[in-house]
């Protein structure tokens, strides 16, 4: 279980190709701790196209407790009808949260 604090998402850079159209936009990320428990969402942005490839969101602090799982709903792309493609979707925690003893033994 983690604390999430910030989640990147991750898409090709405009120097490699040109239609990036496909890119996630608005994007929302839930946290629940077992299968069929109701999810909090812990975040909602929007990747932006004109920036970086790699675009990192602060979590919503109002969290404030470990979860074991976090999915990633994704409401629109930039604009390709057929699909949309996500590179990678990184979760960011602190470390010295995830290893104090409110979550047990680690080992």
């Amino acid at each position: 279980p983690v604390i999430p604090t910030h989640f990147s998402i991750d898409h090709i850079p405009k120097e490699f190709y040109l239609d990036r159209s496909s890119a996630p936009k608005e994007c929302k990320v839930y946290a629940f701790n077992q299968m069929g428990d109701e999810a909090t969402e812990v975040a909602h942005f929007q990747y932006d196209l004109a920036g970086p490839a790699v675009q990192t969101f602060a979590a919503n602090p109002i969290l404030g407790f470990p979860v074991k799982f976090l999915r990633l709903e994704i409401l629109s792309n930039h604009g390709k009808e057929e699909f949309t493609c996500l590179y990678r979707f990184r979760v960011h925690s602190d470390p010295s949260i995830s290893q104090s003893p409110i979550f047990g033994d680690s080992q």
